[in-house]
């Protein structure tokens, strides 16, 4: 092999080694997992919790219920409802409509109370849609948090229960089904609202994801 043959090959391995290290480096030094969160929303208007809440894109002919109950029926303390009162016009969104709501575009069916909401059981998705002569109105939402359960459990100074962390967290329970188990998920969500409801009796709610709540700080 020619001298500079072999110089140019390893200043080209020499390259790749920089570059993936480079890229490992930016890779740890992203934003951590975000951890178990509860979300919890206020309307612009109280009364609008109890009409549908769903999302319009722009171009669409139609507007989405882009979220809907993960039972795929109403059951539990709420009923038809995606929420959980809290003070002060605040709104727990309950554990059998996780990830709800689709933050984007959020639409209200002025008309359509949440006992009127069905799932599509003709499409594989089952997102309902509705026609956009649908009485609705854009942006009905005030502001949604997404509260870090790790930081409420700090602020609180209790620890909740590892089945609720893992729930918040995505995670189905390994020894029940939630489905199955109404009576249990509502008996956490009410100790998730009752440390809510706490923090914003103080006039927290907004300052429970700040960095001095975090229990991994030093």
């Amino acid at each position: 092999m020619k001298k500079h043959n072999y110089i140019a090959i390893m200043a080209s391995l020499i390259a790749m080694v920089i570059i993936s290290l480079s890229f490992f480096g930016c890779k740890q030094n992203e934003d951590p997992d975000p951890g178990p969160l509860a979300v919890v929303l206020k309307f612009k208007n109280p009364d609008y919790k109890n009409y549908i809440l769903a999302n319009y894109f722009e171009g669409e002919d139609k507007i989405l219920g882009m979220r809907y109950y993960s039972c795929e029926e109403p059951i539990g303390q709420t009923g038809y409802s995606p929420y959980w009162e809290l003070p002060n016009d605040w709104l727990l969104v309950d554990w059998n409509w996780r990830y709800f709501p689709y933050n984007a575009g959020l639409t209200l069916l002025t008309e359509l109370t949440w006992d009127k909401f069905e799932i599509d059981t003709t499409k594989n998705s089952g997102i309902p849609s509705w026609p956009l002569t649908e009485p609705h109105l854009f942006q009905p939402v005030e502001q949604i948090l997404y509260i870090n359960a790790f930081h409420l459990e700090n602020y609180c100074g209790v620890k909740l229960p590892g089945e609720l962390i893992s729930y918040l967290w995505g995670k189905t329970p390994e020894y029940y089904s939630p489905c199955e188990n109404p009576a249990k998920m509502d008996s956490l969500w009410t100790i998730l609202q009752e440390k809510l409801t706490f923090a914003i009796e103080n006039g927290d709610l907004e300052h429970i994801n700040d960095e001095k709540y975090n229990p991994y700080n030093k």
